[in-house]
C-alpha cells in the first residue's frame, strides 16, 4: 500500500509525487551509466574532479548530485566533495538490469494504448513483463533499495497512463469489473490486471474483491497530471545528459522547440497546461493569502498572472483594489469571462503582452507570482528589471514563489526533485533562500523582506513558498514609506 507518509500531502500532491516518481529513476540510470558507483568507491571525490571524470558542466553536475544526497543515495561531505554510501554500491546493479532500454520501451507499449492502436503481440508481451517486473521488484526489495528505486519509472508512467485512459472517469465511484474496465480501455485482461495491481498496491485504486476496482481519494486527481509537463517531461527526461553536460534544459534538445512554442503550436497541450495551473493553485494559495495584507495599494499588476486566480483572491479579500492580469495573450483568453471574475470585471483589465518588452504601468504593487520558477536566471533578471520600467518610485515588486528548504527539512527531497524537473525542461530552478537573494542582487532591486509560508496553513504547499519583498534600487525611501501592502505573519 501507499506509505502513510505519502498520505499527510494533500491528495493531489501524493498522486503527483508518484507521477513524478521517473524523475529519479532516470537520474539513477545515468549515473549508473556513468559508473558512479565504482568511481565512489576509490574515495571521496571533489566536484571538480567528478565533473572532468564525467565530461559535465561543474554547476549542473552539483544539482543533480544535490538530488542524489537528498534521497541518500550518495553523501554530501561538505566543500564540493562526495563520499559513497550502502545504496551507491548498487549501481552496478542498474546498469546490468539495461534500464534505460525499459525504460524506453515502456514508453513505447503504453503509447500503443494512448494512440488508440490496438496491441500487437509485441506491445502485448513486453508491456506484462514490464509491469510484472516492477511488482517482482517492489514485493522482493526494501523501500530503501537502490533497484527498487530505479524501477519506479513503471509506476509512474502506470499512473500517467491512468490518467490518459481517464481511468478516473470510468471508475467514477462505484465498483467495475475487470473485464468491463478492459473493454473500456482496450487493454488486455492480463495485462490489465497488472496495471491494476501496480494501482492498488499504492493505493490509488481499490480492489473491492477480487477482479472489482474502484477508486480512492487519489483517483480523483488523475487530471492533474495531464499537463504536457509532466507527459511529455518523461520523454524529456532521455535528454537529462544533454542538461548534464551543458547546464541547460532539454526540452528544445529533445522536441526542437521551446517548451512554451511547444504549448503555442497545440491548442489542447496549451489547454491541459492552462488547466495544471487552474488546479495547482488550490493547494498553494491559501498558505500566500494568508501572508498577504494590502492595506494602502489601490493597484496590483500582476505579471505572468496567468488565469488571474491569485488577482481574483486578493481582489476578492480588498474591495478598495483593482487590478491588472497580464500574461501571454494565449495564455489570458478567456480570463476575462471565467467565473472568478464574475463579479470583479469593473475592476480588472486583461491586458495581453510579453514581459520580456513591456508591462503595463500604474501599478502600486508589481507581483511575479509562481512565474520565475519557469525561467533561468538570466531570463528572470530581465523579467524582473521590465517591472522596474513600468513602476512609479513609489512602487514595490512582490515575487512570489517556491523555495527549496533547508536539508533537514521534511519536503527538502520533494523540492530538490521539483527542482531537477524544471531544470532539464525549463532550463529553470526552484531557489534556496540564497539563491533567491543572489539573484535579486542582479536586478535593479534590493531585498527588503523575505517571508516564508508556514506548514500550520493547510493545505499544505508541496514545499515552502515565499513572498520577497524588493525595492528598486534607485530610491531613497526606506520600505515604512511606500504606498504599498505589507504582510502578516
Amino acid at each position: 500500500m501507499f506509505s502513510t507518509n505519502a498520505f499527510q500531502e494533500s491528495p493531489n500532491n501524493a498522486l503527483l509525487g508518484i507521477a513524478q516518481k521517473f524523475i529519479l529513476s532516470r537520474v539513477l540510470m545515468i549515473f549508473a551509466e556513468f559508473k558512479l558507483g565504482r568511481i565512489l568507491e576509490n574515495g571521496p571525490i571533489e566536484l571538480m574532479d567528478l565533473a572532468v571524470k564525467l565530461n559535465a558542466h561543474p554547476k549542473a553536475l552539483k544539482r543533480f548530485l544535490r538530488l542524489l544526497t537528498a534521497h541518500h543515495i550518495i553523501q554530501d561531505l561538505g566543500g564540493d566533495c562526495y563520499g559513497p554510501t550502502t545504496m551507491s554500491h548498487y549501481f552496478d546493479k542498474i546498469l546490468d538490469a539495461k534500464l534505460a532500454d525499459d525504460y524506453n520501451g515502456l514508453d513505447k507499449a503504453l503509447d500503443a494504448i494512448k494512440t488508440n492502436r490496438s496491441l500487437t503481440d509485441v506491445f502485448d508481451k513486453s508491456l506484462y513483463e514490464y509491469l510484472n517486473k516492477y511488482l517482482s521488484q517492489s514485493a522482493s526489495h526494501s523501500g530503501h533499495d537502490l533497484i527498487q528505486i530505479a524501477h519506479e519509472f513503471i509506476l509512474a508512467k502506470t499512473v500517467m497512463s491512468s490518467a490518459e485512459l481517464r481511468l478516473d472517469t470510468i471508475l467514477r465511484d462505484k465498483a467495475i469489473s475487470l473485464d468491463d474496465i478492459s473493454s473500456s480501455t482496450g487493454i488486455p485482461s492480463n495485462v490489465l490486471k497488472l496495471f491494476l495491481q501496480v494501482l492498488t498496491r499504492h493505493g490509488i485504486v481499490d480492489e473491492v474483491k477480487p477482479e472489482s476496482y474502484q477508486s480512492t481519494s487519489l483517483t480523483a486527481f488523475f487530471d492533474r497530471i495531464l499537463s504536457p509537463h509532466i507527459l511529455d517531461g518523461y520523454k524529456v527526461f532521455n535528454g537529462a545528459q544533454h542538461t548534464l553536460r551543458t547546464n541547460t534544459g532539454a526540452w528544445e534538445h529533445v522536441f526542437g522547440k521551446s517548451f512554451y512554442d511547444y504549448l503555442n503550436q497545440d491548442s489542447a497541450k496549451l489547454q491541459m497546461f492552462k488547466q495544471w495551473c487552474v488546479q495547482s493553485a488550490i493547494d498553494w494559495l491559501p498558505p500566500i493569502l494568508s501572508l498577504c495584507n494590502f492595506p494602502l495599494a489601490k493597484t496590483l499588476v500582476d505579471v505572468g498572472g496567468g488565469g488571474g486566480h491569485f488577482l481574483a483572491s486578493v481582489l476578492q479579500k480588498n474591495p478598495h483594489m483593482d487590478g491588472v492580469l497580464f500574461d501571454q495573450p494565449s495564455i489570458i483568453a478567456g480570463a476575462d469571462k471565467s467565473e472568478i471574475f464574475k463579479s470583479l470585471r469593473n475592476r480588472t483589465r486583461f491586458v495581453g503582452g510579453d514581459f520580456f518588452k513591456a508591462i503595463p504601468q500604474g501599478g502600486d504593487i508589481y507581483t511575479i507570482c509562481r512565474t520565475l520558477l519557469n525561467w533561468s536566471d538570466e531570463k528572470s533578471i530581465e523579467i524582473i528589471n521590465r517591472c522596474h520600467d513600468a513602476m512609479s518610485p513609489n512602487s514595490k515588486l512582490w515575487i512570489i514563489d517556491f523555495m527549496v528548504p533547508n536539508a533537514d527539512h521534511p519536503k527538502y527531497p520533494r523540492a530538490v526533485i521539483n527542482d531537477i524537473s524544471l531544470f532539464v525542461i525549463f532550463n529553470s530552478a526552484i531557489r534556496t533562500e540564497q539563491e533567491w537573494r543572489t539573484l535579486i542582487s542582479k536586478t535593479l532591486f534590493s531585498v527588503s523582506h523575505i517571508f516564508i509560508t508556514q506548514e500550520d496553513i493547510k493545505p499544505e504547499p508541496f514545499y515552502p513558498m515565499c513572498i520577497i519583498e524588493a525595492l528598486p534600487k534607485n530610491t531613497n525611501k526606506t520600505p515604512s514609506e511606500h504606498n504599498a501592502p505589507r504582510c502578516k505573519l
